[in-house]
Order: structure tokens, then C-alpha cells, then sequence
């Protein structure tokens, strides 16, 4: 029996030696796993990377502001308005004015009008009182840019009606085609209204008066008894043609 105590304490002494051994291996794994991060730390931050959790973290952050702006700036598509009812109106209505707007641009901006569009449209009355030499230059392919800008004087990309022309104080109305002047139309006195009289409720448009208005399809018409455009633009007629053509 006396050999069995001293093989225990061999192998009880071998036990400790590895325990005692073992520690400090144990120790130095955790500490150099800590150092190792602090150094992944600080070398991100000399790069002016983040470490890659602070970097998903971040990731993160971007998307969602970028989807955030996105949602934020994207805009509702604006509203169109059909024209061809108001084509066949005007067709019918105004053929003459209609020669006036043959150019498609003036629909393309009145279809995204800001709620609609207004068109003055000059009755068959006022294209015969301009006599036949305006009317053979309005139909002159030669002047037809001359005339697609006395056309765009006639027509607003909202709608605006006769009243809230008549409230206005601005002294003018802003076309397609640039800002003409608007008056109040006067009964009694002399010269028309020039000297005395007083306001009747009338509305001119460039010294047009506008007679009648309709609504179509939610924006309006207004029949005025002649052409609302500068009479400066009938200057540029005929610049292309040939003399004794």
C-alpha cells in the first residue's frame, strides 16, 4: 500500500504544474484578443475608416436618410388636361382664331397648365376687321413663326376668369406670349368711355373686349372682339418675303 500514496502525489503534483501552466496562457489569449481590437480601433481612426460595426451601424443610418430624402422630394406627377374637346370647341366656335394656335407647343404647355388654361379667342367679326391683307399674312407660310407669337398672346396656362380679371390691380395678365395690359370698359361720356363715363362691368384685354365666356372642361373661354397681341408683332410680317412676290 505504500507505493500507491507517493504515485497519487506524483500525479496530484502534475495536475498543479499544468493548472499553474495553463493560467497564464489563458489570461494572455483574453488580453491579447482585447489589445487586438483596441488596435483595429486605432488604426480605422488613423485611416478615418470605422470599425465595422460602427460602419454597418452607419451604413444604416444612410439608407434609411437616403430613403427618407427620396420619399421626401419625390413629387406627384402633375396634372394634365386634356385639350381635344377644347380643339373641337374652338374648331367649331372659332375656326379663323383657330388657324392662330396650329402650333402644338401652345397645347403641350396648356395640357400642364397650373389648374387648367384660358384662351381668348377673337370672334370671326375681329379676323374681318383686320382687312384681307393681315388675313393673307396670318395664312402666308412665310410668317408662320410671326404668327404662332401672336397666337401664344392669347392663351394663359391657368384659368382665369372675366371677374377675377376685373379685380385685378395689377394692370396687366401674363400669356404664353408675354404680359398684355387690362382695362374696365366704361358707358356714357365721350370718346367711348375715354372722357366721363363710368365703369359697366366690362373687361378689356389689350383694348379687346371680352363679350362672352365659356367653360370647358374646367378651363375657360373668353370671346373678346379682337386680337389681344402687341400690334408691334405685325411689324415682323412678311421680313422673308421677296419684293414683288
Amino acid at each position: 500500500l505504500a507505493p500507491f500514496p507517493s504515485t497519487m502525489v506524483l500525479i496530484l503534483a502534475a495536475l498543479a504544474a499544468s493548472a499553474v501552466l495553463q493560467a497564464p496562457l489563458a489570461g494572455a489569449f483574453h488580453v491579447g484578443r482585447s489589445s487586438a481590437m483596441a488596435v483595429g480601433r486605432a488604426s480605422s481612426a488613423a485611416a478615418g475608416r470605422l470599425p465595422l460595426t460602427q460602419l454597418s451601424a452607419e451604413n444604416d443610418n444612410v439608407t434609411s436618410s437616403d430613403r427618407g430624402d427620396e420619399s421626401s422630394t419625390e413629387t406627384k406627377e402633375k396634372e394634365t388636361y386634356d385639350t381635344r374637346v377644347m380643339e373641337m370647341f374652338l374648331n367649331q366656335k372659332y375656326p379663323a382664331f383657330m388657324q392662330l394656335l396650329s402650333n402644338q407647343q401652345i397645347w403641350e404647355e396648356l395640357r400642364t397648365g397650373d389648374g387648367g388654361y384660358t384662351i381668348f379667342a377673337p370672334n370671326d367679326k375681329a379676323f374681318d376687321a383686320l382687312g384681307e391683307d393681315k388675313i393673307r399674312q396670318l395664312n402666308d407660310p412665310r410668317n408662320v413663326e410671326t404668327t404662332e407669337k401672336i397666337g401664344r398672346y392669347h392663351a394663359i396656362a391657368a384659368p382665369v376668369t372675366s371677374q377675377q380679371i376685373f379685380d385685378s390691380n395689377t394692370g396687366g395678365v401674363k400669356t404664353l406670349g408675354g404680359e398684355v395690359p387690362i382695362g374696365k370698359t366704361k358707358s356714357g361720356g365721350f370718346l367711348g368711355g375715354l372722357l366721363g363715363g363710368t365703369e359697366d362691368g366690362g373687361v378689356t384685354v389689350n383694348g379687346a373686349k371680352i363679350l362672352e365666356s365659356f367653360e370647358v372642361t374646367n378651363c375657360i373661354v373668353h370671346e373678346v372682339d379682337g386680337l389681344i397681341s402687341p400690334q408691334l408683332l405685325w411689324r415682323y410680317m412678311d421680313q422673308l418675303r421677296i419684293p414683288g412676290t
